[in-house]
């Protein structure tokens, strides 16, 4: 992606902590606390542009604190500048902002502004300009001074619109910031014609904890996150409405994959005895977006008070989901084999033209193939405990170096372990190791830490002929490192490269590394080499699966087994600038093949939608479940074998241990803060992630936000464990190896 220069500005927000620890609210009473963490996007596009020095600095101690920067209505694009001082500076010959309009209408702008210092020779003249309609022009002086322009409605369009101020000259800048400055900007906004701006402090939208009220009190929409259990639920209010005509309210659902439903609608003098219900069945455990938009008359509110969501029935939610049949046979043996940086769209089974993944392609032929599989994190270190545990980044907290698993987790090799099961480990990566803790539950890790693969697969196939393993159940975990770096095929499956190529790119892990850091620029034949050695080390793993399997089918154990390929991140190849994975949350660092080889007497589902979205925390979810095991109540994964399960919403981070990239996942839409700013895709329409749609859906976008907020905040409780780990130099030289030190 061509980095921006545009600066995510926070939204009207009143927020509080999502929900208490379990227990502190009485059942039902919890949906106040939810409702008032959401955020109040206005009708009217209005920015306090003094705020933006401390929205820019601010964005990168948000997001580690687990608070998501919003984009307002009204956004800043090109031409600004931040300055303690001053508040916030247009610069250069122009200065350009988005915001999104609802309904055309007659409008005005309303600029708070000042020429910058030491231009009292010249007047500063400022052009006005909407979607290439000049609207009007004003003089800005050495005070600050608001201007007014009318904004005829054929100006505008339904939707994304962008205004230019367009300077007659600019000067150098402040002392701190040579950059050059042309206005200084206080407020700018949109306002209906002959309606006064909203006086600074004026939110629209309260908050009365004591008395658990919400009121309305301008023109705008409100947004907030409900989890509606299994059950599923209603959500009971009291409403108080305007007495004067002219007010409205209306109520409507939004799903995380953008769809609206209408709830209710009261208009002034409704008559509101009693307690009004509105059913969310429809969206049984599922995240939902409960949206309130307000349209009340000057001077009038809307009140809803003591919001409570009522469960469906008595059982807590999760109860719905009890751990499957014991099967009746004797348990299969469970083998789960990642391979490390593993691209799912260079393997056979999704698509690929080239012989890559031979052995995986013949074992996708007899399995369930899933395509949209994605990891929460972009790096070993947080991924692997979600696959190991069935938690999510948010609750097992393992999201920088330094860190280890909490022993209260609860992983899948204890909990087959206490089943009877024998746990294998074998690993490749320090990242699952004893370093970080996921030798939780095995009776044997072996922690093998040479990248060929070959030195794993002799351990494994010697070990599989053993007389212990032929006798009982086994859980066999295995992490190979390729097809990740270094990119060093051995020469019988070094075969996709070009002959004639004799330019820089060798399997020099060195060389990859300054690729990774941006110190080297391929061009386009470096890059198709690179990619023919990533090919390359990926047929590699592909033949020591191959030989694992073999192993499994001597042994008598391959028909009876489930055996689970996947991967712990994804591999980039500068689709949006980057190469390899740990710096972004795209697709390319996110997407991994997931492969189910089910035991032969396991028939899945006859309608199992293979193109849901499924992550690695759903992997121990459904080996339990069914085993007829009890999953660890803080397992949030989903059985991959449901034939009906609910819309979901996936958090996502990146592996910087500050300011990281961190975003929300669903099956249609991709939302990203980090690089300066804030994304949004369509990935139905646009997979590549190319066309950036943040600002056509600021509803969705700050209602994924609040989700993504509200999940971090909610989970602290089940990270809390996690505990500073000592790193040996034995993993330091490995970690160096794979590039993470």
């Amino acid at each position: 992606m061509t980095p921006r220069n545009a600066f995510v500005l926070t939204l009207l927000l009143l927020t509080a902590a999502a929900c208490g620890p379990a227990g502190e609210d009485r059942p039902g009473e919890s949906a106040f606390d939810a409702l008032a963490a959401g955020a109040f996007l206005p009708r009217d596009p209005w920015l306090e542009v003094a705020d933006l020095y401390r929205a820019q600095h601010g964005a990168a101690a948000e997001r580690a604190e687990g608070q998501v920067p919003f984009a307002s209505a009204l956004e800043v694009v090109d031409g600004w500048a931040g300055a303690e001082e001053w508040g916030a500076w247009g610069l250069g010959e122009r200065t350009r902002a988005r915001f999104v309009v609802g309904d055309p209408r007659p409008y005005e702008l309303a600029v708070t502004a000042m020429a910058p210092p030491g231009s009292a020779e010249r007047q500063q003249t400022v052009r006005a300009v909407v979607n290439g309609h000049e609207v009007g022009a004003f003089t800005a002086g050495d005070d600050w001074a608001t201007h007014r322009l009318p904004v005829p409605p054929e100006a505008l369009r339904r939707g994304v619109n962008e205004l230019d101020l367009v300077y007659a000259y600019h000067l150098d800048g402040l002392e701190s910031d040579h950059r050059p400055l042309a206005l200084g900007l206080e407020r700018l906004g949109l306002v209906p014609a002959g309606r006064r701006p909203p006086a600074p402090g004026e939110v629209g939208f309260r908050v009365y904890r004591g008395q658990k009220v919400l009121v309305l009190e301008a023109p705008g929409t409100y947004v907030a996150p409900l989890e509606v259990p299994r059950a599923g639920a209603a959500l009971d209010f009291e409403l108080g409405t305007p007495r004067g005509e002219g007010s409205e309210l209306r109520i409507s659902a939004l799903s995380v994959e953008g769809h609206e439903r209408a709830l209710a609608t009261f208009r002034s003098g409704d008559p509101t005895p009693g307690v009004h219900r509105l059913a969310l069945d429809a969206w049984r455990g599922a995240p939902v977006l409960l949206v309130l938009t307000a349209e009340p008359a000057a001077g009038e509110r809307f009140t809803v008070r003591r919001p409570r969501l009522v469960p469906g029935d008595a059982r807590e939610p999760g109860d719905d989901a009890p751990a499957g049949e014991p099967p009746a046979e004797e348990p299969p043996p469970v083998v789960l084999i990642v391979l490390d940086a593993a691209r799912p769209d260079h393997f056979g089974a999704y698509g690929y033209e080239r012989e890559t993944t031979p052995v995986l392609d013949a074992l996708a032929a007899e399995s369930l193939v899933y395509r949209q599989a994605v990891a929460e994190c972009s790096y070993t270190l947080c991924s692997m405990p979600s696959l190991l545990s069935g938690l999510f980044f948010v609750q097992h907290g393992l999201v920088h170096d330094g860190l280890v698993l909490a022993d209260e987790v609860v992983t899948l090799a204890e909990a087959l372990r206490g089943a009877g099961y024998l746990t294998l480990g074998y690993t490749g990566n320090p990242n699952s190791s004893r370093m970080t803790g996921s030798d939780q539950g095995f009776d044997e890790l072996y922690e093998i830490w040479k990248t060929h693969p070959g030195h794993i697969t002799r351990r494994v196939v010697r070990r599989l002929r053993q007389a212990d393993v032929a006798a009982r159940p086994f859980f066999l975990m295995i992490h190979y490192v390729p097809p990740h770096e270094p990119y060093a095929p051995d020469p019988e499956f070094d075969v996709f490269g070009d002959p004639a190529y004799d330019g820089p790119v060798t399997s020099d892990r060195e060389l990859a590394q300054a690729v990774y850091d941006r110190k080297i620029e391929l061009d386009e034949s470096d890059l198709a080499e690179m990619v023919a050695l990533y090919d390359g080390n990926l047929r590699m793993a592909d033949a020591a699966v191959g030989r694992v399997l073999a192993g499994l089918k001597d042994a008598g154990r391959y028909d009876d087994a489930l055996v689970i390929v996947t991967s712990d991140h994804g591999e980039a190849f500068f689709e949006h600038g980057w190469m390899g994975h740990n710096k972004t949350i795209y697709e390319e660092m996110l997407r991994v093949p997931l492969i189910v080889k089910l035991p032969r007497s396991w028939e899945p589902p006859a309608e199992l939608d293979l193109d849901r979205l499924v992550t690695l925390a759903d992997v121990p979810a459904t080996i339990l479940r069914r085993l007829g095991l009890e999953a660890p109540a803080a397992v949030r994964g989903l059985d991959l074998l449901d034939g009906d399960p609910p819309e979901r919403a996936l958090y996502l981070r990146s592996a910087k241990k500050t300011d990281p990239w961190l975003g929300v996942r669903t099956r249609r839409w991709k939302a990203i803060w980090g690089n300066g700013g804030g994304e949004l895709y369509d990935l139905a329409a646009d997979p590549g992630e190319t066309v950036d749609v943040i600002a056509e859906h600021p509803l969705l976008r700050a209602g994924l936000a609040l989700l993504l907020s509200r999940a971090i905040r909610a989970e602290e409780p089940l990270r809390a464990g996690a505990r500073a780990g000592e790193i040996s130099e034995e993993d330091r030289t490995m970690l160096r190896a794979l590039g993470y030190l």
